[in-house]
């Protein structure tokens, strides 16, 4: 299946942000070298305090400056507000503050690679509009749905992973929100974050 010009635009365009996004992935690297002790913690509060700070201010620079480079990784809709990564990285921090490292790591991981497949699948292949909703499609909820189940099979038993992967096409239905906080790029590792600590005992 041949793209049209417009559609390999927003591939490239699509392919540059979810690159962004997914600098997220280190925290699964994070929860495999380092012991989640007092000691640790303190440290990655620290880390992650100047971090989110760091994001905030580039992040006040773009929405000032049209031509500020971070706009490469926006969506035209972002342009004027605060964008998505943004509200991913929030998560991630204050999912670390109240479940700690490996419930962070778990959620963040889970969510930035189904939500990678849904969009980029979905622009590449989808055909069908997924009901209530104007740019997301059939396909690209059905790659979103695959591949999380399958990524968080690795830390999780059937069911568990199943629910998570339900919840990522229930916020599929959640289409350009007035603030990125109530997009699934925040939704998602939240409901993930608290579903994975009220059932610990499903976790591998």
């Amino acid at each position: 299946m041949d793209l049209d010009g417009a559609a390999q635009v927003q591939l490239k365009s699509e392919l540059k942000r979810k690159s962004f996004h997914l600098l997220v992935l280190i925290l699964p690297i994070s929860a495999y070298i380092l012991r989640e002790d007092p000691r640790t913690r303190t440290a990655l509060i620290i880390v992650g305090t100047i971090f989110v700070g760091f994001t905030l201010v580039m992040e006040s620079l773009r929405l000032q400056n049209p031509s500020f480079f971070t706009n490469r990784f926006a969506r035209e809709a972002e342009r004027e507000k605060i964008a998505a990564y943004i509200a991913t990285y929030f998560a991630g921090y204050f999912i670390f503050l109240s479940y700690g490292l490996k419930i962070t790591a778990i959620s963040i991981f889970v969510s930035a690679l189904g939500d990678a497949a849904a969009a980029l699948f979905g622009i590449r292949f989808g055909k069908h509009p997924l009901p209530f909703t104007k740019k997301k499609s059939l396909e690209g909820a059905g790659a979103g749905f695959s591949i999380t189940l399958l990524v968080c099979l690795i830390y999780a038993k059937f069911w568990l992973a199943f629910a998570v992967a339900l919840i990522m096409v229930a916020t599929d239905f959640i289409e350009e929100p007035k603030t990125s906080f109530l997009s699934d790029n925040f939704l998602n590792p939240f409901f993930f974050a608290v579903l994975f600590y009220l059932t610990p005992h499903w976790l591998r």
